[in-house]
């Protein structure tokens, strides 16, 4: 069976995981989100990944996903978290996980609420 990811964000970081990811077998990125389309567009075409998502939400919505790479900037990686686990994705987030202790309880909240798992990288 193969892992779908999709990655919420388009910076240096997010390449480097698409590149690195490429080398597992069983792990595939399906979708990339961005602020906009054409951001997605362009990530996703230089990199092959099939699907491109004008926004996070749309992301999110995306039913061939199994789990994100959250890759936006530190200030959103909360809400960005919260917003995929509660569409039913499992998240890993790069790091810092959250901006505060806060943020972090908001975070394991909602992984024990929903049943995702919620990882830092």
């Amino acid at each position: 069976m193969t892992i779908r990811w999709g990655i919420a964000g388009t910076g240096r970081i997010a390449s480097d995981f698409v590149r690195d990811i490429a080398n597992i077998d069983d792990a595939a990125v399906v979708a990339v989100g961005s602020r906009t389309r054409e951001g997605a567009e362009a990530f996703a075409g230089a990199r092959g990944i099939p699907r491109a998502h004008g926004s996070i939400e749309d992301l999110a919505a995306d039913p061939g996903v199994d789990v994100v790479y959250v890759a936006g900037i530190h200030p959103v990686h909360r809400d960005h978290a919260v917003m995929m686990m509660r569409a039913g994705k499992h998240v890993l987030v790069e790091k810092p996980l959250a901006m505060d202790a806060a943020e972090v309880d908001t975070l394991t909240a909602a992984s024990r609420e929903t049943g995702r798992f919620l990882m830092e990288a």
